[in-house]
C-alpha cells in the first residue's frame, strides 16, 4: 500500500511517499500553498499519480497556545481534504520532524518534503 504523506504549512506543504511494501519513505515534492483548494488540487493530482491508498498528514502537538492555532489550522486542512477524496487520512505527530530535516538540509533549500519524509517514515515504523 502507497501512503502519501504531509507536512502541512503556511507557506508550504511537504509531500513524502513510501513504497508498495511500506517500509521506507522519501521526498516527493514541496506545493506553495496559495490557498487550501489549490493545495489539496495538487495534492490529490500527486496521489492519483502515485497511486496513494492512504494519506497520513503530520499533526503538531499543542504544547503551547501557538501551537493549539497551528492545530487547528491543520485539523481545517484535514477537513477539507477529507471532503474531497475517498482516500484514508490518518494523523501522526509531527514533532521535531523539522528540526531533524533542517540536519539533512543541503545548502538553504526548503525542508518541507525532508519533515514529510520523517513523519510518513515514523508512522510506518509505528506500524512494525
Amino acid at each position: 500500500m502507497i501512503h502519501l504523506g504531509i507536512d502541512f504549512g503556511e507557506k508550504r506543504i511537504g509531500l513524502a511517499v513510501s513504497d508498495a511494501k511500506e517500509i521506507v519513505s522519501a521526498p516527493l515534492s514541496i506545493i506553495k500553498r496559495v490557498s487550501d483548494e489549490a493545495a489539496i488540487s495538487q495534492i490529490l493530482e500527486l496521489a492519483v499519480l502515485k497511486k496513494v491508498e492512504k494519506i497520513v498528514v503530520g499533526m503538531p502537538q499543542a504544547f503551547a497556545s501557538v501551537h493549539e492555532t497551528q492545530v487547528k489550522r491543520v485539523s481545517s486542512f484535514i477537513e477539507k481534504l477529507n471532503n474531497s477524496t475517498d482516500i484514508p487520512i490518518e494523523t501522526f505527530t509531527e514533532a521535531y520532524t523539522s528540526k531533524i530535516a533542517h540536519t539533512q538540509r543541503k545548502g538553504k533549500r526548503p525542508i518541507d518534503d525532508l519533515a514529510a519524509a520523517h513523519i510518513l517514515q515514523r508512522y510506518l515504523d509505528s506500524r512494525l
